[in-house]
């Protein structure tokens, strides 16, 4: 009985210290903005890129990335970096090279690409939080940092039901699929009972059936994108 006691308060005590640890925040400094997902910071004078956890903007230079963006949304690729500049401007808005942040990480620390992967604080402030809040990115959510996930897809449903940031109801300010005036826009989405994607109409409305109704099936291998022959 004893022994099953100390078992039980040694699994208790790990349990604290592990979680202690994962909310540890690593102090960095900042030494450029990369767009308004992606920064560079240097920590025990090593160079690390750091990708936000749980938010996707718009790419603010061409590549690969922002022609699949401009594909998806029906935008072109200039419209795309114009609203991935306006993203990484807000960025500076809170975090400015030289600054110091810290650092908190979920429970996988780099991705595929080798970049860290974290909520970056700055007095007080997780930057994550606030571009969704703010309406200057998508929610992205990629098991396994899923900590502070529902509280993003709140942030963002807000975001775009007030009109904040780029979800401001003009085409060219919206980072959203272009649609005929007669047809439902981003806008006026809501949850339904819909939970698969041959029930969705196009890839907006996959998209906002993962991040902010929490249908995690549409994404079956966990990449952030719903509905593969949707979102190509």
């Amino acid at each position: 009985m004893k022994n099953i006691i100390r078992l039980k308060i040694f699994s208790f005590l790990l349990l604290c210290l592990s979680s202690a640890f994962a909310s540890e925040k690593i102090p960095a400094k900042v030494i450029s903005i990369i767009d308004g997902d992606t920064i560079k910071v240097l920590i025990n004078e090593k160079t690390e890129k750091v990708r936000l956890i749980g938010i996707d903007t718009p790419e603010s230079k061409p590549n690969k990335r922002a022609k699949l963006q401009a594909k998806r949304t029906k935008q072109t690729i200039n419209e795309i970096l114009e609203l991935g500049q306006m993203a990484k401007k807000h960025l500076q808005s809170y975090i400015y090279p030289g600054d110091t942040v810290y650092l908190e990480f979920d429970a996988q620390k780099r991705d595929k690409y080798g970049r860290l992967l974290a909520y970056v604080w700055t007095n007080g402030i997780m930057v994550n939080e606030k571009m969704i809040c703010d309406g200057y990115a998508y929610p992205l959510t990629i098991p396994p940092n899923v900590k502070y996930a529902n509280l993003f897809r709140k942030c963002f449903a807000k975001a775009v039901k007030y009109g904040f940031g780029l979800w401001k109801k003009k085409d060219s300010n919206s980072y959203t699929e272009r649609k005929k005036p007669e047809k439902t826009n981003n806008f006026n989405l809501k949850c339904k009972n819909k939970k698969y994607c041959y029930q969705m109409k196009s890839c907006e409305e996959a998209k906002f059936y993962l991040n902010v109704c929490g249908i995690k099936r549409l994404d079956r291998d966990r990449d952030g994108i719903p509905c593969e022959k949707l979102c190509k």
